[in-house]
Protein backbone atom coordinates (compact mmCIF):
# COMPACT_ATOMS: atom_id res chain seq x y z
CA UNK A 1 0.00 0.00 0.00
CA UNK A 2 1.44 3.58 -0.75
CA UNK A 3 0.98 6.90 0.67
CA UNK A 4 -1.42 7.86 -1.93
CA UNK A 5 -3.91 5.15 -1.25
CA UNK A 6 -7.26 6.65 -0.27
CA UNK A 7 -9.73 5.00 1.77
CA UNK A 8 -13.35 4.63 1.07
CA UNK A 9 -14.82 2.22 3.42
CA UNK A 10 -13.15 1.04 7.09
CA UNK A 11 -14.95 -1.49 9.44
CA UNK A 12 -12.98 -3.55 12.39
CA UNK A 13 -14.80 -6.90 13.49
CA UNK A 14 -13.92 -8.96 16.80
CA UNK A 15 -14.33 -12.34 16.22
CA UNK A 16 -13.59 -14.43 19.18
CA UNK A 17 -9.87 -13.89 19.50
CA UNK A 18 -9.32 -12.30 16.22
CA UNK A 19 -9.28 -8.63 15.14
CA UNK A 20 -10.12 -8.82 11.40
CA UNK A 21 -10.14 -5.34 9.84
CA UNK A 22 -11.37 -4.72 6.31
CA UNK A 23 -10.76 -1.76 4.48
CA UNK A 24 -11.62 -0.92 0.79
CA UNK A 25 -9.38 1.39 -0.83
CA UNK A 26 -8.27 3.20 -3.88
CA UNK A 27 -5.24 4.14 -5.71
CA UNK A 28 -3.48 5.17 -9.20
CA UNK A 29 -4.26 1.54 -10.06
CA UNK A 30 -7.80 0.94 -9.12
CA UNK A 31 -10.08 -0.14 -6.12
CA UNK A 32 -9.18 -3.16 -3.75
CA UNK A 33 -10.45 -4.87 -0.67
CA UNK A 34 -7.74 -5.27 2.21
CA UNK A 35 -8.41 -7.73 4.66
CA UNK A 36 -6.27 -8.07 7.79
CA UNK A 37 -6.28 -10.82 10.49
CA UNK A 38 -4.61 -10.09 13.65
CA UNK A 39 -4.27 -12.45 16.68
CA UNK A 40 -1.94 -11.07 18.98
CA UNK A 41 1.69 -10.00 17.33
CA UNK A 42 0.84 -12.33 14.41
CA UNK A 43 -0.77 -10.27 11.33
CA UNK A 44 -1.84 -11.99 7.53
CA UNK A 45 -2.87 -9.59 4.91
CA UNK A 46 -4.81 -10.29 1.86
CA UNK A 47 -5.22 -7.93 -1.30
CA UNK A 48 -8.30 -8.28 -3.61
CA UNK A 49 -9.19 -5.84 -6.22
CA UNK A 50 -12.48 -4.54 -6.71
CA UNK A 51 -13.39 -7.33 -10.01
CA UNK A 52 -13.64 -9.54 -7.58
CA UNK A 53 -15.70 -8.69 -4.61
CA UNK A 54 -18.62 -9.96 -6.61
CA UNK A 55 -17.29 -13.15 -6.86
CA UNK A 56 -16.04 -13.38 -3.26
CA UNK A 57 -19.14 -12.00 -1.72
CA UNK A 58 -20.94 -15.32 -3.59
CA UNK A 59 -18.27 -17.74 -2.42
CA UNK A 60 -19.20 -15.81 0.97
CA UNK A 61 -23.22 -16.72 1.07
CA UNK A 62 -22.64 -20.09 -0.20
CA UNK A 63 -20.37 -20.34 3.23
CA UNK A 64 -22.56 -18.79 5.55
CA UNK A 65 -25.17 -21.07 4.70
CA UNK A 66 -23.34 -23.62 4.69
CA UNK A 67 -22.44 -22.67 8.37
CA UNK A 68 -26.06 -22.53 9.54
CA UNK A 69 -27.06 -25.86 8.01
CA UNK A 70 -23.99 -27.35 9.89
CA UNK A 71 -24.12 -24.66 12.86
CA UNK A 72 -25.92 -24.81 16.55
CA UNK A 73 -29.44 -25.17 16.60
CA UNK A 74 -31.85 -22.12 19.21
CA UNK A 75 -32.83 -25.13 20.65
CA UNK A 76 -29.69 -26.85 21.06
CA UNK A 77 -28.14 -23.30 22.82
CA UNK A 78 -31.54 -22.85 24.89
CA UNK A 79 -30.88 -26.30 26.60
CA UNK A 80 -27.15 -24.79 27.29
CA UNK A 81 -28.54 -22.34 28.99
CA UNK A 82 -31.04 -24.26 30.91
CA UNK A 83 -28.34 -26.33 32.15
CA UNK A 84 -25.69 -24.16 32.49
CA UNK A 85 -27.45 -21.29 34.77
CA UNK A 86 -24.33 -19.45 35.01
CA UNK A 87 -24.28 -18.36 31.72
CA UNK A 88 -27.65 -16.57 32.04
CA UNK A 89 -26.36 -15.30 35.69
CA UNK A 90 -23.39 -13.44 33.44
CA UNK A 91 -25.18 -12.46 30.72
CA UNK A 92 -27.37 -8.89 29.69
CA UNK A 93 -30.39 -8.36 27.31
CA UNK A 94 -29.95 -5.19 25.18
CA UNK A 95 -33.32 -3.84 23.67
CA UNK A 96 -33.40 -0.70 21.25
CA UNK A 97 -30.63 -2.41 18.66
CA UNK A 98 -31.36 -1.21 15.25
CA UNK A 99 -32.51 -3.20 12.48
CA UNK A 100 -28.69 -3.26 10.95
CA UNK A 101 -26.97 -3.75 13.85
CA UNK A 102 -25.11 -7.05 13.68
CA UNK A 103 -23.55 -9.80 16.39
CA UNK A 104 -20.08 -7.81 16.00
CA UNK A 105 -21.41 -4.49 15.71
CA UNK A 106 -23.39 -5.31 19.70
CA UNK A 107 -19.96 -7.30 20.56
CA UNK A 108 -17.67 -4.98 19.68
CA UNK A 109 -19.88 -2.20 21.66
CA UNK A 110 -20.65 -3.65 25.07
CA UNK A 111 -17.05 -4.83 25.14
CA UNK A 112 -16.72 -1.32 26.59
CA UNK A 113 -17.75 -2.71 29.78
CA UNK A 114 -15.19 -5.52 30.30
CA UNK A 115 -14.29 -9.01 28.79
CA UNK A 116 -17.51 -10.11 26.35
CA UNK A 117 -17.83 -13.66 25.04
CA UNK A 118 -20.68 -13.38 23.03
CA UNK A 119 -23.25 -10.99 21.64
CA UNK A 120 -26.29 -12.53 19.68
CA UNK A 121 -28.90 -10.25 17.92
CA UNK A 122 -32.46 -12.23 18.10
CA UNK A 123 -33.84 -13.04 14.85
CA UNK A 124 -37.57 -14.34 13.75
CA UNK A 125 -37.46 -17.08 11.16
CA UNK A 126 -36.74 -14.86 8.36
CA UNK A 127 -33.70 -13.74 9.52
CA UNK A 128 -35.04 -10.02 10.44
CA UNK A 129 -33.88 -8.41 13.65
CA UNK A 130 -35.99 -8.28 16.19
CA UNK A 131 -33.85 -5.20 17.91
CA UNK A 132 -32.95 -6.98 20.79
CA UNK A 133 -29.96 -9.32 21.60
CA UNK A 134 -28.08 -11.00 24.34
CA UNK A 135 -24.56 -10.76 25.49
CA UNK A 136 -22.64 -12.79 27.42
CA UNK A 137 -19.43 -11.89 29.57
CA UNK A 138 -17.20 -13.67 31.62
CA UNK A 139 -18.84 -12.98 34.81
CA UNK A 140 -21.42 -11.55 37.00
CA UNK A 141 -19.91 -8.46 38.17
CA UNK A 142 -18.87 -7.22 34.49
CA UNK A 143 -22.13 -8.11 33.33
CA UNK A 144 -23.76 -5.94 36.49
CA UNK A 145 -21.19 -3.16 35.40
CA UNK A 146 -22.07 -3.53 31.91
CA UNK A 147 -25.91 -2.61 32.96
CA UNK A 148 -24.52 -0.06 34.96
CA UNK A 149 -22.28 2.07 32.38
CA UNK A 150 -23.88 0.86 29.04
CA UNK A 151 -27.78 1.69 29.62
CA UNK A 152 -28.81 4.29 27.61
CA UNK A 153 -25.96 5.02 25.35
CA UNK A 154 -25.91 4.90 21.49
CA UNK A 155 -25.00 2.15 18.92
CA UNK A 156 -25.99 2.68 15.56
CA UNK A 157 -28.07 5.72 15.50
CA UNK A 158 -30.50 4.38 18.55
CA UNK A 159 -30.34 4.50 22.22
CA UNK A 160 -29.92 1.05 23.46
CA UNK A 161 -31.37 -0.44 27.06
CA UNK A 162 -28.99 -3.19 29.35
CA UNK A 163 -30.74 -4.88 32.06
CA UNK A 164 -29.82 -8.83 33.24
CA UNK A 165 -30.60 -11.28 31.47
CA UNK A 166 -33.63 -12.81 33.90
CA UNK A 167 -35.37 -16.26 33.24
CA UNK A 168 -39.13 -15.84 33.95
CA UNK A 169 -41.87 -18.15 32.79
CA UNK A 170 -44.26 -17.00 30.07
CA UNK A 171 -47.71 -17.11 28.88
CA UNK A 172 -49.06 -19.69 26.02
CA UNK A 173 -49.64 -18.46 22.59
CA UNK A 174 -46.58 -16.30 22.27
CA UNK A 175 -44.74 -16.09 19.07
CA UNK A 176 -41.34 -17.69 19.38
CA UNK A 177 -37.76 -16.83 18.00
CA UNK A 178 -34.52 -18.14 17.00
CA UNK A 179 -30.99 -16.77 18.17
CA UNK A 180 -28.45 -15.77 15.21
CA UNK A 181 -26.91 -18.68 13.58
CA UNK A 182 -29.45 -21.02 14.64
CA UNK A 183 -32.09 -22.54 12.88
CA UNK A 184 -35.73 -21.45 12.62
CA UNK A 185 -38.17 -23.34 14.73
CA UNK A 186 -41.30 -23.25 12.43
CA UNK A 187 -43.45 -25.07 14.64
CA UNK A 188 -44.08 -22.50 17.34
CA UNK A 189 -44.43 -19.32 14.59
CA UNK A 190 -47.99 -18.48 13.85
CA UNK A 191 -48.92 -19.60 10.22
CA UNK A 192 -51.01 -16.66 9.27
CA UNK A 193 -47.80 -13.98 9.88
CA UNK A 194 -46.94 -12.46 6.26
CA UNK A 195 -43.30 -13.01 5.22
CA UNK A 196 -40.93 -10.91 3.27
CA UNK A 197 -40.33 -11.04 -0.04
CA UNK A 198 -38.24 -13.01 -1.65
CA UNK A 199 -34.47 -11.89 -1.05
CA UNK A 200 -35.35 -10.26 2.16
CA UNK A 201 -36.70 -6.95 1.32
CA UNK A 202 -38.35 -5.37 4.17
CA UNK A 203 -41.67 -4.13 3.88
CA UNK A 204 -43.44 -1.28 6.75
CA UNK A 205 -46.84 -3.00 8.01
CA UNK A 206 -49.26 0.29 8.08
CA UNK A 207 -50.96 -1.42 10.53
CA UNK A 208 -48.70 -2.36 12.99
CA UNK A 209 -45.93 -0.73 15.77
CA UNK A 210 -43.41 -2.53 17.18
CA UNK A 211 -42.83 -2.10 20.72
CA UNK A 212 -39.06 -2.80 23.05
CA UNK A 213 -38.19 -2.16 26.50
CA UNK A 214 -40.62 -3.64 27.65
CA UNK A 215 -40.85 -4.94 31.57
CA UNK A 216 -40.51 -8.93 31.92
CA UNK A 217 -43.96 -9.39 33.20
CA UNK A 218 -45.44 -6.96 30.59
CA UNK A 219 -48.77 -9.01 28.96
CA UNK A 220 -50.02 -8.40 25.64
CA UNK A 221 -53.26 -7.18 27.09
CA UNK A 222 -51.66 -5.06 28.95
CA UNK A 223 -49.97 -3.23 25.55
CA UNK A 224 -53.45 -3.18 24.18
CA UNK A 225 -54.94 -1.43 26.40
CA UNK A 226 -51.95 0.73 26.65
CA UNK A 227 -51.84 1.62 23.31
CA UNK A 228 -55.40 1.59 22.44
CA UNK A 229 -55.82 5.16 23.34
CA UNK A 230 -54.77 6.32 19.90
CA UNK A 231 -56.80 3.90 18.01
CA UNK A 232 -58.73 0.35 17.97
CA UNK A 233 -56.15 -2.38 18.24
CA UNK A 234 -56.94 -5.63 16.71
CA UNK A 235 -54.13 -7.78 18.35
CA UNK A 236 -50.66 -7.54 20.61
CA UNK A 237 -48.74 -10.12 21.09
CA UNK A 238 -45.47 -10.70 23.13
CA UNK A 239 -42.20 -12.09 21.53
CA UNK A 240 -40.79 -14.83 23.68
CA UNK A 241 -37.97 -17.16 23.74
CA UNK A 242 -38.31 -21.03 25.43
CA UNK A 243 -41.13 -18.97 26.97
CA UNK A 244 -39.45 -16.22 28.57
CA UNK A 245 -40.60 -12.66 27.42
CA UNK A 246 -37.40 -10.91 25.05
CA UNK A 247 -39.00 -7.17 26.17
CA UNK A 248 -40.65 -6.53 23.09
CA UNK A 249 -43.68 -7.24 21.07
CA UNK A 250 -46.01 -5.59 18.43
CA UNK A 251 -49.64 -4.43 18.38
CA UNK A 252 -51.79 -4.33 15.33
CA UNK A 253 -54.28 -0.99 14.53
CA UNK A 254 -57.62 -1.00 12.40
CA UNK A 255 -56.40 2.24 11.11
CA UNK A 256 -52.64 3.11 10.16
CA UNK A 257 -53.25 6.26 11.59
CA UNK A 258 -53.08 5.13 14.61
CA UNK A 259 -49.58 3.83 13.80
CA UNK A 260 -48.53 7.35 13.31
CA UNK A 261 -50.40 8.54 16.58
CA UNK A 262 -49.05 5.78 18.80
CA UNK A 263 -45.35 6.70 17.27
CA UNK A 264 -45.92 10.24 18.07
CA UNK A 265 -47.53 10.11 20.87
CA UNK A 266 -46.79 7.47 23.41
CA UNK A 267 -43.33 6.56 22.37
CA UNK A 268 -41.21 7.13 25.52
CA UNK A 269 -44.06 6.95 27.73
CA UNK A 270 -43.87 4.87 30.73
CA UNK A 271 -45.41 1.41 30.94
CA UNK A 272 -44.95 -0.43 33.90
CA UNK A 273 -41.98 1.22 35.29
CA UNK A 274 -40.19 1.35 31.79
CA UNK A 275 -39.78 4.08 29.23
CA UNK A 276 -41.62 2.36 25.92
CA UNK A 277 -40.04 2.29 22.52
CA UNK A 278 -42.01 2.01 19.92
CA UNK A 279 -41.31 2.31 15.69
CA UNK A 280 -42.72 0.58 12.40
CA UNK A 281 -43.19 -2.57 12.18
CA UNK A 282 -41.51 -4.43 9.61
CA UNK A 283 -42.39 -7.61 7.26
Amino acid sequence: MSMDDESLFEKVLRVETKDIFVDLKKNRNGVYLKISERNGATRNTVLIPASGLERLKNVLDDAIISAKDKGISSSRIKKQRAVDPEIRVRSVYVSGLSWNTTNEDLLQHMSAAGSCLKATVLRVKNRRSLGCGVVEYDSHETAAHAVKVLNDTELDGRKIHCREDRDLSGGEGEGEVEEEGGRPNTSSVPKDKPTSKPGGEKIMDAYKVFCTNLSWDTTADELSVHLSSTGEVLDSEILRRNGRSLGCGYVEFSNPDSVALAISQLNGQELKGRPLVIREYYQ
